[in-house]
C-alpha cells in the first residue's frame, strides 16, 4: 500500500475502538470499508506497473507488513522464488540474488510445503481474535502468495513471535515463515533495481515547512512519472545512484514535514520494483 498519513490516523482510531466490545459492530463495518478501499487502491497500483520478466515468473513470494512502519506496505517481499530457479531474498538490509538448479528448485518447493492443501486457495487467518473475527490493525500481517493457475494469498494477522497468537497459526505456515527467515545462499550476489519507485501521496495539510525536492531529480513532469489509483497517488522513478541521498533526506525529515515537488506538498516513501510483481 502507499504511504497515506490520513489513513494511518484512521487506523489508530479503529484500533482504539477495537478495545471496547461495545464498538464491535462499528469496528467491523469500519474495517470492512477500510480494507475494501485498501485492496482497491493496492490492486490499481500494483497492476498498473510494468512487469519485468528478466528473472522469470514469480511462483512464490512472502511478505511481512508492519502496521507501525513509516510507510505502511511499502516493504517489498522478503523472499521471491521464480520458475527459472532464481531466488530473490532480503538479507542484512539488502536484496540478494541466488540461482537454484532443477533439483534444488524441487527441494525448495518441498521445503516450502507448496504441495500442502493449505496453499491451494486464498484464506485469511485471524490469529489475534479467531473466535469473534474482530480485525484490529495494530498487529503485523504475513502473506504467502503462491501461483498455481492463479495467485492464492494466505494472510495471517498477528505476530508470529507472540506465543498467544502463534498457537492459532497453521504449522505449515509457521514452517514457511521459519524457512524463509533463515534462508541464505553462499553463492548469492547483491541485487538492486536500476530505478527506485518513489511513492507520493498528497500532504498539502502538512503544518511544517517542506523539504525541497532536488531540482536535478525526476519530478511530476518527468516522462516516466505515473499517476496511480485514479490520480490518488503518484510514482516517480529515481535512478539508484540517488538512493543514498534520498535515504539521507528521509532521515532528516521531521514527523509532520512534507516534501515540496513542483510547488506541491507530498508525503514520500519508496519501494524497489520487484521483477514480475511490480
Amino acid at each position: 500500500m502507499l504511504p497515506i498519513p490520513p489513513l494511518h490516523k484512521y487506523l489508530i482510531v479503529v484500533c482504539h475502538l477495537c478495545k471496547d466490545p461495545k464498538n464491535c459492530i462499528i469496528v467491523k463495518k469500519a474495517m470492512t470499508r477500510l480494507l475494501l478501499f485498501i485492496l482497491l487502491l493496492l490492486g490499481q497500483v500494483a497492476f498498473a506497473q510494468y512487469k519485468d520478466t528478466s528473472l522469470g515468473k514469480p511462483i512464490f513470494w512472502y511478505r511481512v507488513n508492519d502496521p507501525w512502519a513509516m510507510f505502511i506496505g511499502a516493504e517489498g517481499p522478503v523472499f521471491i522464488l521464480y520458475d527459472s530457479g532464481k531466488i530473490l531474498f532480503w538479507k542484512n538490509g539488502a536484496y540478494q540474488l541466488a540461482q537454484a538448479d532443477d533439483q534444488e528448485l524441487s527441494e525448495l518447493k518441498s521445503d516450502l510445503h507448496l504441495h500442502d492443501t493449505l496453499f491451494f486457495q486464498s484464506r485469511f487467518i485471524n490469529a489475534v481474535d479467531p473466535e469473534n473475527g474482530i480485525v484490529c490493525c495494530d498487529h503485523p500481517t504475513y502473506t504467502i502468495s503462491y501461483r498455481i493457475d492463479t495467485v492464492n494469498n494466505i494472510t495471517v494477522l498477528g505476530s508470529i513471535r507472540n506465543s498467544k497468537y502463534r498457537k492459532h497459526i497453521p504449522d505449515q505456515f509457521l514452517a514457511v515463515h521459519d524457512f524463509v527467515s533463515n534462508f541464505d545462499d553462499d553463492k548469492a550476489i547483491f541485487w538492486a533495481p536500476e530505478k527506485v519507485e518513489v511513492l507520493l501521496s498528497d500532504y498539502s495539510h502538512s503544518p511544517d515547512s517542506p523539504i525541497k525536492w532536488p531540482s536535478d531529480w525526476p519530478d511530476l513532469s518527468s516522462p516516466d512519472t505515473r499517476k496511480q489509483g485514479g490520480g490518488y497517488a503518484t510514482s516517480i522513478y529515481l535512478d539508484k545512484k540517488y538512493l543514498k541521498q534520498l535515504n539521507k533526506l528521509l532521515k532528516q525529515r521531521r514527523e509532520k514535514q512534507a516534501f515540496e515537488i513542483n510547488g506541491r506538498k507530498y508525503f514520500v516513501g519508496y519501494r524497489f520494483p520487484i521483477p514480475g510483481l511490480w
